[in-house]
């Protein structure tokens, strides 16, 4: 018999047993195997009774540091909006967002003032966003925005520029103040793609074509 505590941040609530007919049926990398099979089931019941559905839920589909919708639930959103603008013959616009200068923010002043910087960052980019736009952190300084509805597709275009310039404004960190900027790419459905991934592409292509841009004029 195998027996494991049950662990969740220095904190034992309960005990994991694997039992066996055999004697002595056990190896070492069993027991290893156990023992990170444990932290996993320790924590989701750790917070499976701390947080509520609806908790729970929310945490599995937005970004913690932010609060915006994360990767996931960006996507299911897209999928959604996709099948929305398809069956009315409708626009839809995609916006991938590159944050400028993080690596620098955080080489200069460290991870603690990135991480601000990434939470100003994330709430430009909502306050400039509609309730019916979809604003996402992916990880890192990747963000990205569904615009629903578009009435013309040149409308996301300047959505993209516009939003350039409302985010491009300076930030405080600590006794210095920072330069936020970001570099965004934008794709319409259906004249850039019918498929999410192509959409995807497109929009991600036009960032980094936006990005080097910034940087030969630097």
């Amino acid at each position: 018999m195998l027996v494991v505590p049950l662990q969740h941040d220095n904190h034992t609530i309960g005990v994991l047993k694997v039992l066996s007919k055999q004697t002595e049926s056990f190896a070492e990398v069993d027991e290893v195997m156990l023992t990170m099979l444990s932290k996993v089931v320790a924590s989701s019941m750790f917070y499976s009774t701390h947080y509520n559905f609806e908790e729970l839920f929310y945490r599995a589909t937005h970004d913690q540091m932010t609060g915006l919708a994360n990767r996931a639930l960006f996507l299911d959103h897209l999928r959604s909006v996709i099948a929305q603008a398809r069956r009315h013959q409708t626009l839809a616009g995609l916006l991938m967002i590159d944050m400028n200068g993080l690596k620098q923010i955080n080489d200069r002043f460290g991870h603690r003032s990135g991480d601000a910087a990434i939470r100003e960052f994330a709430q430009r980019l909502k306050h400039h966003s509609r309730a019916s736009d979809t604003v996402a952190r992916f990880g890192g300084d990747e963000f990205g925005i569904i615009l629903t509805p578009v009435s013309e597709s040149g409308h996301v275009s300047l959505k993209a520029r516009r939003l350039e310039s409302q985010v491009e404004k300076p930030f405080k960190v600590d006794d210095s103040i920072v330069k936020l900027s970001g570099s965004i790419g934008a794709a319409v459905y259906p004249y850039d793609g019918a498929q999410i991934e192509i959409l995807l592409d497109k929009a991600d292509q036009a960032m980094y074509a936006r990005k080097r841009e910034h940087k030969s004029k630097r």
